[in-house]
């Protein structure tokens, strides 16, 4: 950029002496050709390089298909993993030696002959590309993406197929921390949570406006009496088991600064009225002291009321 600035100048300084009409038009053009080449190079010294070389955008998924996006620095792919996760109550995510032992308290686990654990995989010439090598022995500069994903490679360790339908970089938007409107907490079953915010009047205009926006699947309940609510995240719908019981996504409110489960469907709560709400799946025994409001023709379930102490300590 600085030799094509001074064989401007040269150039301009040469012609200006010679005071020619037509040198002053081709003096135009030169400036016109030579901005058009900074900026052509300006295009190459930036293509394929980062604005923080140290940053890593993760995809963080559990078994059931849940999850969010996020993101961190830091020299290492744990130390950049460490970081987007350093918001998040001490302990969530537990490492040793550059490899991942738990998050959201979930860990390596066997069942039978297969191994569960947190799966980690690079976005390499458009795809997910198995990891060989612990995150601590990957540097942050070689990585844009990276996918974090609780699953099992088979009995032999060899099976390290990602999940079809798993999102891929084009899809990741990472929540900015704003509290504008209502802050989201969605919690799966699992145990894996993430914040997200939206506005809107009803919180289910706000909570759908905030799906459109990160691209969580979603799929609305209605009812005459109830209004609009949630049926199904992520593609996980409610569902009653053989035995009465029912796993759904509940909803909660917050009262004395815990959470409490909402008596309202999300069409009747005002998003200014809260800043703060908790979409978690749960199940529930299909006979207990909790009030349930169920509606006959399968479109809504909402928790009336909270046992003390069966919500989960997700953070307010």
């Amino acid at each position: 950029m600085h030799v094509l600035l001074c064989t401007y100048k040269a150039i301009h300084r040469k012609w200006m002496c010679a005071g020619d009409s037509m040198n002053k038009k081709m003096i135009v053009a030169v400036v016109v050709v030579v901005a058009l080449i900074a900026v052509v190079a300006g295009v190459f010294l930036l293509k394929g390089e980062k604005e923080d070389p140290n940053k890593v955008t993760f995809l963080m998924q559990d078994a059931d298909g849940v999850h969010f996006w996020t993101d961190g620095t830091g020299e290492t792919t744990m130390d950049a993993l460490k970081d987007a996760f350093s918001d998040y109550p001490e302990g969530t995510l537990t490492a040793n030696d550059g490899w991942i032992d738990s998050i959201f308290g979930i860990g390596m686990v066997q069942d039978g002959q297969k191994w569960y654990y947190w799966m980690q995989y690079s976005w390499v010439d458009g795809s997910w590309t198995y990891n060989q090598k612990g995150m601590g022995e990957i540097m942050s500069s070689d990585v844009d993406y990276m996918l974090v994903i609780y699953g099992t490679s088979g009995a032999d360790m060899s099976d390290n197929t990602v999940p079809p339908g798993t999102p891929v970089p084009d899809d990741a938007i990472v929540w900015d921390g704003k509290t504008t409107g209502t802050v989201f907490t969605i919690a799966a079953e699992s145990g894996l949570y993430f914040k997200v915010n939206g506005s809107g009047d009803s919180l289910i205009d706000a909570f759908g406006k905030t799906c459109d926006k990160y691209r969580i699947p979603l799929e609305k309940s209605h009812s005459p009496t109830m209004g609009d609510g949630i049926y199904a995240l992520f593609g996980i719908e409610r569902i009653q088991d053989a035995d009465g019981n029912w796993a759904y996504w509940s909803q909660h409110v917050v009262e004395d600064g815990k959470w409490k489960g909402s008596s309202k469907g999300m069409s009747s709560l005002k998003c200014e009225d809260n800043p703060v709400f908790l979409i978690w799946f749960k199940t529930s025994p299909g006979l207990f002291s909790d009030i349930i409001y169920k509606v006959t023709f399968k479109v809504f379930l909402i928790w009336f009321k909270t046992s003390p102490g069966s919500v989960p300590d997700f953070p307010v």
